[in-house]
Order: C-alpha cells, then sequence, then structure tokens
C-alpha cells in the first residue's frame, strides 16, 4: 500500500464529509457561509 495515497484518500474522505456537514448546517441555518471549493456530488 501507497502511504502517501492512503493520507491522500484519508483527507478526501474527511474533506468531503466535513463540506457535508456544512452543508447541512447551511441548509438549517442559511447565514452560514459555505465553502466555495466544496462540491458535494452525488
Amino acid at each position: 500500500i501507497d502511504e502517501a495515497n492512503w493520507v491522500v484518500r484519508q483527507w478526501q474522505l474527511y474533506e468531503r464529509s466535513l463540506c457535508s456537514l456544512l452543508e447541512l448546517q447551511a441548509r438549517k441555518r442559511p447565514s452560514v457561509c459555505r465553502l466555495p471549493r466544496c462540491v458535494i456530488t452525488p
């Protein structure tokens, strides 16, 4: 297993879950600023 790839993969998963949380918060409270680089893909 390539350690560097694993770290990148883990970070991407973490970032995606973080974006999902922010999306949920933004839906509850529209005043919450959305991160422009967070694109939720289906």
